[in-house]
């Protein structure tokens, strides 16, 4: 029986495979009990580090003519969303945010 060594880590894991009780979090892993208790501290730290990346994106967006009208058919679209195709939803509140 081969042991399985931690994928963050190195350490043996004590296990042998997934059929063993290995610990995954997804399709990442094994990892060894004490890296097994960061993960969710990880996860956290990437999920910040991804709204940070979406908010620094964003901003260009904000500046241009027609994306907060997109944002607010959206919003609608998703709201009053009760069987109607998607893109006659969409359509409808497109018109309901036009200007005009």
């Amino acid at each position: 029986m081969e042991l399985e060594h931690c994928c963050e880590c190195d350490a043996e894991t004590g296990r042998a495979g997934r059929g063993e009780d290995s610990l995954y979090a997804g399709d990442r892993g094994p990892y060894c009990e004490s890296c097994w208790y960061e993960v969710p501290h990880k996860l956290a730290e990437q999920c910040d580090d991804y709204e940070a990346e979406i908010t620094r994106l964003e901003a260009p967006l904000d500046q241009a003519p027609d994306y907060q009208r997109v944002k607010r058919a959206m919003s609608i679209a998703n709201a009053e969303y009760v069987g109607q195709s998607w893109l006659e939803l969409w359509v409808w509140a497109w018109e309901e945010t036009s200007d005009a």
